[in-house]
C-alpha cells in the first residue's frame, strides 16, 4: 500500500475511473482530512484503484473499479473491513467481487432520520473519555472491533454511570446531528438511560442545522422500537457491511 500524502495525487486517480463503480462515497472535506491525517492507502490494479482508511488496528476497503474481473485486492497482513452502500438493492457485481477476494457478508444496516427528537433524561450525564470508550463500545459492540472509530475521532462523548463511576451507557456522535454509537449494558436496560443520552445528544447538536440521523441494523427490533418512539424514520438507505480478517480468512 502507498501512502496518499497529497491531494493531487488522490484526484489524479479519482480521474482514471471516472465511470467506475465504487464504495467511495465520501465528500471532498473528508478527502483532504483523511489525506492531511495520513490514513489514507491506495493500490493501483488493472481494473481500478483500491483504497484503506487506517482506523487504529484496522484498514477499512475503499474500492473504484471499472473492471472487476481484473481488480484483484493484493495481499494485506492488516485486517480488512469493508461497507458497500446501495439503495433498494445490492450491487450484486460489486458483491460478488468482495465475496470472490475472500470476504464475507457481516449485516445489513439502515439509515434512519429524524426531523427532532423529544427524550425525557432520567439520569444524570457526565462527559467520558476516549479510553473508556473504547473499553465500553469493544465490551458493547464484541463482533464491531473493524467499525469502532479510532479515538481521535470521540469529539463528544456522554456516559451515564453507577454509583462507582462506571459507565452503564454510552453515545457518541462526535459534535454532529448523527448518533454514531450508542450502547447500554444488557445488565442496565429499561431504566431509561438511553432516553437520557439520546436527551443529552440532542441538547448537545441543537445549535446545528438539518435532520438527525442513525444506523440500525436490520433486524434490531429493540432498536428499531426505541428509534421510531424517538422520531426516527427509515429513509430507505440500506447499507450492506462485509469483512475479512488474515488471520482466519473471515
Amino acid at each position: 500500500m502507498i501512502q496518499l500524502t497529497d491531494m493531487e495525487t488522490l484526484t489524479a486517480l479519482l480521474k482514471k475511473f471516472p465511470r467506475a463503480k465504487s464504495n467511495f462515497y465520501i465528500l471532498p472535506a473528508d478527502h483532504r482530512r483523511l489525506v492531511a491525517s495520513g490514513t489514507l492507502f491506495y493500490d493501483e490494479a488493472p481494473g481500478g484503484v483500491l483504497f484503506y482508511e487506517r482506523r487504529g488496528e484496522v484498514y477499512k476497503l475503499f474500492f473504484r473499479a471499472a473492471d472487476f474481473s481484473r481488480c484483484e485486492l493484493p495481499p494485506c497482513t492488516e485486517p480488512l473491513s469493508s461497507y458497500l452502500p446501495f439503495r433498494a438493492a445490492p450491487d450484486a457485481e460489486a458483491e460478488a467481487w468482495l465475496f470472490s477476494q475472500g470476504f464475507v457478508y457481516r449485516h445489513t444496516e439502515l439509515k434512519l432520520t429524524a426531523e427532532s427528537i423529544s427524550a425525557p433524561r432520567r439520569h444524570e450525564i457526565t462527559p467520558a473519555t476516549g479510553e473508556e470508550a473504547d473499553e465500553f463500545f469493544r465490551l458493547t459492540f464484541p463482533n464491531r472491533k473493524a467499525d469502532l472509530p479510532e479515538r481521535a475521532f470521540y469529539e463528544t462523548l456522554q456516559a451515564v454511570r453507577d454509583e462507582s463511576g462506571k459507565p452503564l451507557g454510552m453515545v457518541h456522535y462526535g459534535g454532529t446531528r448523527e448518533v454514531l454509537l450508542i450502547s447500554v449494558l444488557p445488565q442496565a436496560r429499561g431504566q431509561g438511560i438511553a432516553l437520557s443520552l439520546f436527551s443529552a445528544y440532542a441538547d448537545g447538536v441543537a445549535h446545528l442545522e438539518g435532520p438527525h440521523r442513525i444506523l440500525v441494523v436490520d433486524g434490531n427490533t429493540p432498536a428499531q422500537t426505541l428509534y421510531a418512539k424517538l422520531g426516527y424514520l427509515a429513509d430507505g438507505l440500506k447499507i450492506n457491511f462485509y469483512y475479512k480478517d488474515p488471520d482466519t480468512g473471515k
